[in-house]
């Protein structure tokens, strides 16, 4: 019988990005979904909260990666993707 550690994730091998993600609602989403098994884009306008989110996650054993900027700004995504 599979015991609960044995079982997939139910969003393992998705990827959720949430934007407003350094502080409150975004970040307990972020960790929610992490924990579900989903890769997450931790994206925030301050860098500082985005990279302490990153951090727990990583801790937790999660994926993910923090983007700092706004999603309004192309030149905010592409400083962080070519």
């Amino acid at each position: 019988m599979a015991t609960n550690g044995d079982r997939m994730k139910p969003l393992q091998g998705k990827v959720a990005i949430v934007t407003g993600s350094g502080r409150g609602i975004g970040r307990a989403i972020v960790l929610r979904l992490a924990g579900a098994g989903a890769r997450v884009v931790i994206n925030d306008l301050d860098a500082e909260p985005a990279a302490e989110v990153e951090s727990a996650v990583k801790a937790a054993g999660g994926r993910s990666l923090s983007c700092a900027g706004s999603v309004f700004r192309s030149c905010d995504c592409e400083s962080h993707h070519g």
